[in-house]
């Protein structure tokens, strides 16, 4: 899955609500499976702390450090965040 580092909606190539709900679907399926999931991007400073920070409040109700160590991608984490809500009713 790629995506620009963005966070205007609009542009071709940015984070989408379907990007989102595949993430999730992913996330959802080897959840248990794993100990730890890794997540990166080009740079790890803004996508993937974003999806680490939502997945954070999805699963543990918590963003744990992501907001006080790093810049998370504001579109993907609120997509994210949103997606799950719609989707899977805040599960």
């Amino acid at each position: 899955m790629t995506f620009a580092d963005t966070a205007e909606p609009d542009r071709a190539d940015s984070f989408t609500p379907t990007l989102a709900l595949e993430l999730l679907e992913f996330a959802a399926r080897v959840w248990e499976e794993v100990e730890i999931l890794l997540i990166h991007c080009e740079a790890g400073l803004s996508r993937s702390p974003a999806v680490a920070a939502a997945l954070s409040r999805i699963y543990y109700n918590d963003d744990g450090p992501w907001f006080e160590l790093d810049f998370p991608n504001q579109l993907v984490y609120r997509l994210l965040i949103e997606t799950n809500s719609r989707t899977r009713g805040g599960q």
